[in-house]
């Protein structure tokens, strides 16, 4: 087992984001990253100070190649699943560019009532969830994942769906119903144990049952 960086957002003097430092700072944020112990990092597909080929040797000569990529998102809302399918295939093509595996997705929708219950966390409710979800929604899901499958493995890269929150994919029965669904080779899941504690105010599961069920699954 290696441990990646697979950081979300940091405050790093004069930098604060979500994604790497500037370039006149990066070489010692990485050795950084690197003394504490990790063996890689998560980038997310965006705009970067250099190009790909320069950062892949930046991130790999500093002992921290980049091992996975951020990106995808839902396909089931009718107004963004299109522009949605088009991330995931530019989020493998990044991933395959800089030398990564694993691109690390959710399959999250924006809460549709902002302002309503269950459109934070933590709650007796939950938007966007499998409680709510219907079938379609997984067979929608599943079809697009398949189809991003399909490109993943042309590429060499595998695809892990993260259980998140705000998702059909929230606990461990949604992440297997998926993966019954998609029946794909270079499609798994990232058991985020974390995202189940905190989805309700009353977790769904144990951390461990989650495991135990996930863990034939988990590429990431």
């Amino acid at each position: 087992m290696k441990i990646a960086y697979a950081f979300r957002r940091g405050a790093f003097y004069p930098h604060q984001g979500s994604d790497l430092p500037p370039k006149e700072v990066r070489a010692r944020y990485l050795r950084q990253v690197r003394a504490m112990g990790f063996e890689g990092i998560e980038l997310g597909v965006g705009t970067h100070d250099t190009t790909l080929d320069d950062l892949r040797k930046e991130l790999e000569d500093a002992g921290v190649p980049c091992v996975a990529v951020r990106g995808g998102g839902g396909l089931t809302h009718p107004r963004t699943a299109a522009a949605t399918q088009q991330r995931w295939a530019d989020a493998i093509r990044f991933a395959s560019q800089i030398g990564a595996g694993i691109v690390n997705g959710t399959v999250t929708t924006p809460p549709s009532y902002p302002n309503a219950p269950g459109a934070s966390w933590g709650e007796s409710v939950s938007q966007g969830s499998s409680r709510t979800a219907r079938l379609e929604d997984y067979e929608r899901t599943a079809k697009g994942l398949r189809e991003a499958g399909a490109i993943a493995a042309d590429f060499g890269v595998q695809i892990s769906i993260e259980v998140h929150q705000h998702s059909i994919v929230d606990n461990s029965w949604s992440a297997l119903l998926l993966m019954k669904l998609v029946d794909h080779p270079h499609v798994g899941v990232n058991p985020d144990l974390g995202n189940i504690y905190w989805t309700y105010d009353v977790p769904e599961e144990t951390c461990e049952a989650a495991i135990v069920a996930l863990a034939p699954y988990a590429k990431y």
